[in-house]
């Protein structure tokens, strides 16, 4: 018994690999939508709500939009939606088109938002790479061709409203 304890000990010990090497993916956003009149247009309890259902997710690959879907992904839409106490309205959280090899000469790449009401947004991200390792961070993003977020140093909060 103590010789199996002994070699398991030992296959775990050395199956362990050590690896400095740390990854860090920044890339998804959250924002608030809400209209003229302020209602919260991601509460489905109000009446002109979007509807999460009917909201889908494209990316601009190689000039054609591609629908988003990844059953194996938990948010296989590439979004969700959930109440955020602190700013007390739906938000929309939002994991856009990060795949370097599709980042313009600017390291940006589009992401198309349709609402299912046949409107549109267009999402464009700026990401600064590592080019010895795979991290990458979101630095800039515009929302319908307005700049609505930056990286500030010390900022780690990757938010905006806007107003549809």
């Amino acid at each position: 018994m103590k010789k199996l304890i002994l070699f398991s000990f030992m296959l775990a010990l050395f199956s362990c690999n050590k690896s400095n090497d740390q990854v860090f993916v920044e890339t998804a956003f959250s924002f608030s939508c809400f209209n003229q009149n302020g209602q919260d247009l991601l509460d489905t309890l109000q009446p002109n709500a979007y509807k999460p259902s009917a909201i889908n997710i494209y990316y601009l690959l190689e000039g054609k939009k591609i629908k988003q879907f990844n059953k194996n992904l938990d948010f296989p839409k590439s979004f969700f939606i959930f109440y955020d106490k602190e700013r007390k309205a739906f938000v929309l959280q939002l994991f856009p088109n990060a795949d370097k090899k599709y980042f313009d000469k600017n390291n940006c790449a589009i992401t198309y938002i349709d609402w299912g009401n046949n409107q549109e947004d267009t999402v464009k991200c700026q990401y600064k790479t590592y080019p010895s390792s795979n991290n990458i961070q979101v630095t800039k993003i515009w929302y319908n061709q307005v700049l609505r977020w930056q990286y500030t140093t010390g900022s780690s909060v990757r938010w905006f409203k806007i107003i549809k």
